[in-house]
């Protein structure tokens, strides 16, 4: 069953669960899906989500509408590991997001600063590395800077649209490691200490893929497919005899 495969740690969970686990949180999650060819944009899937499927809220209200200056509204960023925008059937990464409303003038800027001061220093790095390379490692130092190139590239459209993020691990938790970001306080550029421990953090992780609102979802469901287009996002699942397709404008 589907729901067995959700909880185990490493399978990729998918923008309606990351959806459920926010709401159960009272937080309001915002989506950016990074097509490539497509404008970024701020989108919340949870009014067509309501509308075209109630029962996915029973057992818990849905909260209020998104205000991008509330640390309740969370943003989650869904991209390519390595290349940032691709095409939409190839969206496999999460990361955590923070709008500058909510951060304020002076810690937008601390985050901006200190993410401008660490691109540089990769770049640098990596630049240096391919000048003073051997043959035999000249493709595989190029196809890095060009990803590192593409990850930034995205960061800094980001960053125009006021959006500031920070990476995950990208072992398939990564859904689930950006929740837990948006948990603790703040973005990791402006922290003295984190809330989680490392062990905290993977017991958190854990536990979020046992939650009663994620199992009950996928109780009935043998397969999943996701696909996400440009600015929408589709999920199909099939529930013993039934197809349900939820298509999230």
């Amino acid at each position: 069953m589907y729901a067995q495969k959700v909880s185990t740690p490493g399978v990729m969970l998918h923008p309606v669960d990351l959806l459920l686990l926010s709401e159960a949180r009272k937080k309001h999650l915002m989506m950016i899906a990074c097509n490539a060819g497509d404008n970024l944009e701020l989108e919340s899937p949870r009014t067509t989500i309501l509308n075209l499927c109630p029962s996915l809220y029973d057992g818990h209200d849905a909260v209020g509408e998104p205000d991008l200056s509330n640390p309740n509204t969370w943003i989650v960023v869904f991209c390519h590991p390595t290349e940032g925008k691709c095409e939409p059937d190839r969206l496999l990464h999460f990361m955590p997001g923070w709008h500058k409303q909510s951060l304020g003038e002076t810690e937008w800027q601390e985050c901006i600063a200190s993410a401008d001061m660490a691109r540089a220093s990769i770049l640098q790095d990596l630049h240096t590395r391919v000048r003073d390379a051997s043959p035999d490692c000249e493709e595989s130092l190029f196809q890095e800077l060009h990803e590192t190139e593409a990850r930034f590239s995205l960061q800094e459209e980001l960053q125009k649209m006021n959006v500031y993020v920070e990476d995950v691990l990208g072992d398939g938790n990564c859904g689930l490691w950006s929740l837990i970001e948006l948990m603790d306080c703040g973005p990791k550029a402006l922290r003295e200490r984190d809330l989680f421990s490392k062990s905290d953090a993977q017991k958190t992780m854990r536990n979020m893929r046992k939650e009663p609102l994620i199992l009950n979802l996928w109780k009935n469901c043998r397969s999943l497919c996701y696909i996400c287009q440009p600015i929408h996002f589709v999920v199909r699942c099939c529930c013993d005899d039934v197809f349900i397709c939820i298509h999230v404008y």
